[in-house]
């Protein structure tokens, strides 16, 4: 650690960036300061702002993301995202058990 960045904090680099040259989405949790490091650092990267109900985020934060999506229904929620990344990258790594 830096000493003289004690509070450092983030994503590390190296595999965010394997995911993304393999093709596969990244999702990562972030506040507004480190949604927008990242739009500095990787200008075409697509962003989501998700919302609680009844909430409107102040226009320029809307701005600077591509899609907005209140999170009112889970299960809705997770279809929008779903449909934003493409759903081959979520198929399920085992088969899931019917009957």
């Amino acid at each position: 650690m830096d000493p003289r960045r004690p509070h450092l904090r983030g994503t590390p680099r190296e595999p965010v960036r394997s995911r993304l040259a393999v093709g596969q989405p990244v999702l990562l949790p972030l506040d507004l300061p480190g949604a927008l490091a990242v739009r500095a650092a990787v200008p075409d990267v697509r962003m989501v702002l998700l919302i609680p109900p009844g909430c409107a985020p102040e226009p320029p934060v809307a701005a600077a993301f591509d899609h907005v999506l209140t999170h009112d229904l889970t299960d809705r929620v997770a279809d929008e995202l779903v449909g934003l990344l493409g759903s081959s990258y979520l198929a399920p790594s085992q088969p899931q058990l019917r009957g």
